[in-house]
């Protein structure tokens, strides 16, 4: 439910900037995980993570969301997935799972310059201003 609208590309691009805006960070990207379609991207576009590789990311980590998903469904877990971490030798990778079905915040950080609970903070934030564009 993406709109094309002015005020919804500004606020993902005001989005992307804060979390890129966090040390480290490498690329960020808002994706459907339902789909695996790539919704939009930013990056630094360095060796250690091109930007042309980010909508292959949220494709593939689409279908890591899934199987968390239904894992936590087998188990009957009553708690919801709110985010997925995958550790890297030199990287971190976070998915932040909106509260709106289907859609996810994607980033990639450089273990060696970033903070974890910095960029969790900003992904929670971002979720949010995000999701009320997304809803519309």
């Amino acid at each position: 439910m993406l709109t094309d609208t002015s005020t919804s590309n500004h606020v993902i691009r005001d989005c992307f900037q804060e979390i890129m805006g966090v040390s480290g960070t490498l690329v960020v990207g808002l994706g459907n995980w339902k789909t695996g379609q790539s919704l939009a991207t930013d990056g630094l576009d360095s060796p250690d993570f091109p930007n042309s590789k980010i909508p292959i990311a949220i494709t593939y980590n689409s279908e890591v969301i899934k199987a968390k998903m239904k894992a936590a469904e087998m188990l009957q877990f009553s708690d919801k997935v709110d985010d997925v971490m995958i550790s890297l030798t030199s990287q971190w990778h976070i998915m932040k799972i909106f509260s709106l079905e289907g859609f996810f915040l994607y980033v990639a950080l450089d273990r060696s310059r970033s903070n974890i609970a910095a960029a969790s903070f900003k992904l929670m934030q971002s979720e949010r201003k995000l999701s009320k564009v997304l809803a519309q």
